[in-house]
């Protein structure tokens, strides 16, 4: 949870999603009304829970009034998706109240009154409605939903100073809200969607609309993780991205390699192919390693073919003898974590990549098979697939994480949509010679003209990398 920081600003709250905090910076003003509204199941509930529980951290008391669920119940759920609600109601930070079944118009009319009585006793700021759809469906008609609105909820807001938070339920299959226009009187309306493609559950939260603000993104890919919440994954602003940090130069392992590319910084996008029948593992694992050892680089590899475990011990393995010394420092610097891509949809795959690697914080970024996810995703969509796989790599650069992409050469239209986003190309190729196919490495660099290294040159470079390996641990352990 983003709920680090105690609170900064008395007139300003925080949404409690990292994203949203930076990307709708200073939307939650003093008698803000938010209208979260979605189908069940979306994710408003965690939501509207995560800005109750990130600003009551930050000492501004919260008020959590629901018509739906058990203080018991809801206090097990939020915690086991990293917010302790308990530990802030002891503080006084914090009250839940569950309201009984509402049957009748006169029962709207004493949840408003307790309401009130809450909020004047204990000086509650932020006030969570979760949710108005029993109170709107039984106030009925338009006018008469939104007097309620307008005369209550709105200026609960205003008259606080406050934030008031409105969940509203819209059926399946619907993206409307049909509760008396109230995301007309709203400041804010979030709209959480949830669906099924090709059998994956597909999460998007729309920004409908910000009172005083532009909206130049409107669907943001969500997911809900155990022990983080709610993790929203916005593209970056090109305007935000640093140039590479020249001052910090990557050293490769291997002298011809390090000519033909040039200069290698952080933030730099190397793509590798092989063959799908030729992965030379014997060539480019001890490469990267060597690149991981070289410069101490903490690393993440996520791997969409093989376990984290059978990654490591095949990094290790192909270090030859000088494996048992090699283990303990790559274990060290190097994390490995496997999605199968297979399994979850293209917008589910990108937000557990990038809550990941904000949580790990690599230097240097690992996809291995990477041409799983583009022919599980990319080849039925393939401009979905490239806006997300965009937004990521410029995510990876404004961070400065190098990051290196390999992928078996399926076909040349996805290497040329690969490459096409690349600063580095290496192209592992065979070429038959009598009785043995010799490996050659194509190599291109974005402003320089091609190089192609030749089977002497490989065979050199893996000595060397072996050598250099092998003087680094003995630098380490002498």
């Amino acid at each position: 949870m983003n709920c680090c920081d105690k609170a900064s600003d008395p007139n300003s709250f925080v949404w409690g999603v990292r994203a949203l905090d930076k990307m709708l910076v200073g939307s939650l003003r003093p008698g803000t009304t938010v209208l979260i509204a979605g189908n069940p199941g979306a994710g408003k509930t965690i939501l509207a829970a995560s800005i109750c529980y990130v600003n009551a951290f930050r000492g501004v008391p919260c008020l959590y009034v629901s018509l739906q669920e058990s203080r018991e119940k809801f206090l097990w759920y939020m915690a086991r998706l990293g917010m302790n609600f308990s530990e802030l109601e002891e503080k006084g930070l914090f009250e839940y109240r569950d309201v009984p079944l509402i049957v009748d118009r006169a029962a709207v009319g004493h949840v408003l009154e307790d309401i009130i009585s809450a909020v004047t006793s204990h000086g509650h700021r932020v006030i969570v409605i979760d949710s108005f759809t029993p109170i709107g469906l039984l106030v009925g008609g338009t006018v008469e939903a939104r007097e309620v609105l307008q005369n209550f909820f709105y200026n609960l807001a205003r008259l606080t100073k406050g934030l008031v938070v409105i969940v509203a339920e819209v059926p399946y299959g619907s993206e409307k809200i049909e509760l008396g226009g109230i995301e007309f009187v709203a400041d804010i309306v979030i709209m959480l969607k949830q669906k099924v493609e090709n059998g994956f559950i597909t999460r998007l939260m729309e920004v409908r609309k910000i009172r005083g603000a532009p909206i130049t993104t409107a669907e943001i890919p969500f997911t809900i993780v155990e022990g983080k919440g709610l993790v929203a994954c916005p593209p970056p602003m090109i305007e935000d991205i640093p140039a590479p940090r020249r001052e910090v130069k990557l050293q490769l392992p291997c002298t011809a390699l390090e000519e033909a590319i040039g200069p290698l910084y952080p933030g730099h996008h190397v793509t590798v192919f092989y063959p799908p029948d030729g992965r030379a593992r014997y060539l480019l694992v001890p490469l990267l390693a060597g690149f991981i050892l070289s410069n101490k680089l903490r690393t993440l590899i996520i791997s969409y073919e093989r376990s984290p475990e059978e990654i490591m011990d095949g990094l290790v393995e192909q270090l030859g003898e000088l494996a048992g010394d090699a283990k303990e420092r790559l274990e060290e610097l190097v994390r490995v974590t496997s999605f199968n891509p297979a399994s979850m949809s293209l917008e589910e795959l990108y937000a557990r990549e990038l809550q990941e690697i904000e949580e790990y914080q690599p230097l240097l970024l690992v996809f291995d098979r990477s041409d799983i996810p583009y022919l599980v995703h990319g080849t039925r969509d393939e401009h979905r697939y490239y806006m997300y796989l965009r937004n990521e790599l410029l995510m990876f650069r404004s961070k400065g994480m190098t990051t290196i992409r390999v992928l078996a050469l399926i076909d040349e239209k996805m290497y040329r949509l690969n490459t096409s986003m690349a600063d580095i190309v290496l192209r592992l190729t065979y070429r038959r010679s009598g009785e043995q196919h010799r490996p050659r490495l194509y190599v291109w660099r974005n402003g320089r003209n091609p190089k192609v290294l030749g089977p002497a040159a490989l065979e050199h470079c893996r000595s060397e990398v072996q050598s250099v390996i092998g003087g680094l641990l003995g630098s380490r352990v002498g």
